[in-house]
């Protein structure tokens, strides 16, 4: 029988040879390679590096699940090619996040608005227009004293003549049509006629 001497003192990965057969030092031990092939049990722990690796020899398939994490991903490499549609859900924007330029043009609708949100800060002078106010939504609780005047009253608005004891009053002065009263009564600043 042929007596094996191996070398003292290897190094992990030394390889030794006799005959046909090769053994590898994994540190602990020496493994004989079958067939002159190498197995996971003759490779030592953090023996394989960058250079002994192919490139493209790594496959999807050889990468573990959730193995890869944000410190294996290079600046700029995930592109929006790279995103699934639907994965950038709301927890993953962070605080004041989309920016006005994010937002598309007419993409806020009113669906998107939350009530009571619009405040009067927001609305810009002259925004609200005739058209925009709903029928009857000026009451004259939303009028301020003083603001109707002569030219915003439409010809005929008010009545030509009063019923008996009825009376219209102008800021202070009250025009009042007296029962017995034969004459016809006529006030210049108001341009009120009012007869019998």
């Amino acid at each position: 029988m042929t007596t094996l001497s191996f070398p003292a003192s290897p190094s992990v990965g030394n390889t030794f040879v006799s005959g046909s057969r090769t053994w590898t030092w994994n540190g602990s031990k020496w493994v004989v390679q079958s067939n002159g092939s190498v197995s996971s049990t003759t490779i030592a722990d953090g023996t394989i590096t960058e250079s002994k690796i192919a490139n493209d020899a790594v496959t999807s398939a050889k990468i573990a699940a959730n193995a890869i994490s944000s410190s294996e991903i290079a600046s700029s490499a995930v592109t929006s090619n790279q995103i699934a549609s639907g994965a950038v859900t709301e927890d993953k924007l962070s605080n004041a996040a989309v920016t006005e330029i994010k937002i598309a043009n007419a993409s806020i609708t009113s669906a998107k608005i939350s009530n009571n949100s619009i405040t009067s800060e927001k609305i810009n002078d002259s925004a609200i227009t005739t058209d925009k106010l709903g029928a009857n939504a000026v009451t004259s609780a939303k009028l301020a004293d003083g603001v109707v005047t002569s030219v915003k009253l439409a010809a005929n608005a008010l009545p030509q003549s009063l019923g008996t004891g009825a009376s219209v009053e102008f800021k202070d002065v009250v025009l009042t049509r007296q029962p017995d009263s034969s004459r016809n009564h006529y006030n210049r600043k108001f341009k009120y006629f009012i007869h019998k």
